[in-house]
């Protein structure tokens, strides 16, 4: 670990630089093509600010919920990750469903 930034956010996540020198993977158990890393990394960078985006519309106000400003397209676009798997709603049906039947020491 090379350092872990400071950020002004109070999430006990922290986000750590890493480097690593003569590391040898073997073909097996690399994920995707070897030198390809950063593509996956940009996938969850580009997920990551879809998230961000949700937030702008609420700094913009109104203007960030008119169809003219970028933030509102984005935060339609988003809207979906947040109901792939079922709404929220749902969610908490199935997990009381769960727990009903099988008792809260189970879920954990």
């Amino acid at each position: 670990m090379v350092r872990t930034p400071a950020y002004s956010h109070t999430i006990s996540h922290h986000h750590p630089i890493v480097a690593f020198t003569d590391v040898r993977v073997p073909a097996a158990n690399l994920v995707g093509a070897e030198g390809d890393g950063m593509a996956f990394a940009y996938e969850w960078f580009r997920f990551e600010r879809l998230m961000v985006a949700d937030r702008a519309v609420q700094v913009f106000g109104g203007r960030g919920y008119m169809r003219e400003n970028v933030a509102e397209r984005f935060f339609r676009e988003l809207r979906v990750e947040r109901i792939w798997e079922g709404t929220s709603e749902i969610q908490r049906m199935i997990i009381a469903r769960q727990m009903t039947k099988r008792g809260p020491a189970t879920l954990a």
